[in-house]
């Protein structure tokens, strides 16, 4: 049943990959037609023409099937090459890094909603979730100096938001740790943005150490730490997302229902 699911997988990862390789599929359809093409007429007599020019477009006609003979070879190899290293020899190693991928964006999805009245909505642009996140959290306070704008939540759900961020951060490392020699520089990058560990210190600084504080309590941040800390966080389940849709085309394991589409 594994390997079944497995030869699907990849399957429709070489699917995938021809689709992006529409230009390099064309030039190779266009050489072996060329070639075909210019095989059959050495067969069939030339046409009526001088001799000179007859070996003139011989010559340009030989050399050309050479080139597609040799363009042939090339874009076979690299096809050949290319779905190996970026299909059968990863595809084991993604299908095993898969859940604990998708537990990162999943956990992420939890703490958006934990904080945005567990409201999820797809058309939501990202500013525009950011926006609804800090409206339910918080309101304007009246403290203002001609520097600084400060913002008024309260402590319990200011609470939970520094417990599940620094959580994710936590996680976030563990999967670097172990998976992060596998995926792509960029996506290495995004998600090891060390801005997204500072957020974290910022939010802390502002926590009260009483958790078992009354919902009256309210906690006063400045406007640019906690719209600064809600930009990271949204940036960082698009991200995730990003990942979660790309490599749950490699995922053949048996947790039903991991590779629904991420938001």
């Amino acid at each position: 049943m594994c390997n079944k699911a497995r030869n699907k997988a990849i399957k429709r990862l070489i699917g995938l990959q021809l689709k992006r390789e529409k230009v390099v599929l064309w030039i190779l359809v266009s050489a072996v037609v060329y070639a075909l093409i210019s095989n059959f007429l050495i067969l069939v007599s030339p046409l009526h023409t001088s001799s000179n020019i007859w070996n003139f477009l011989a010559s340009c006609d030989e050399t050309m099937r050479n080139c597609c003979y040799g363009v042939v070879a090339g874009i076979s190899f690299y096809l050949i090459n290319d779905f190996y290293k970026n299909i059968y020899k990863k595809v084991d190693l993604y299908n095993e890094m898969y859940p604990s991928l998708f537990e990162l964006w999943w956990n992420i999805r939890l703490l958006i909603l934990s904080i945005n009245d567990n409201i999820i909505d797809r058309s939501l642009s990202n500013e525009a979730l950011k926006t609804s996140i800090i409206t339910y959290l918080s309101h304007e306070s009246g403290e203002e100096n001609p520097s600084r704008r400060f913002r008024k939540i309260s402590a319990q759900k200011y609470q939970l938001l520094c417990d599940l961020w620094h959580e994710s951060m936590k996680n976030k490392m563990k999967f670097l740790e172990t998976y992060g020699h596998i995926i792509t520089r960029e996506e290495y990058s995004k998600i090891n943005d060390r801005e997204l560990d500072i957020s974290v210190d910022r939010l802390n600084q502002y926590a009260l150490d009483d958790k078992t504080l009354s919902r009256e309590t309210r906690i006063t941040i400045t406007e640019r730490d906690i719209q600064r800390a809600i930009y990271l966080i949204v940036r960082y389940k698009t991200d995730l997302a990003l990942m979660v849709n790309k490599y749950s085309n490699y995922y053949y394991g048996d947790q039903n229902g991991i590779k629904q589409e991420a938001f």
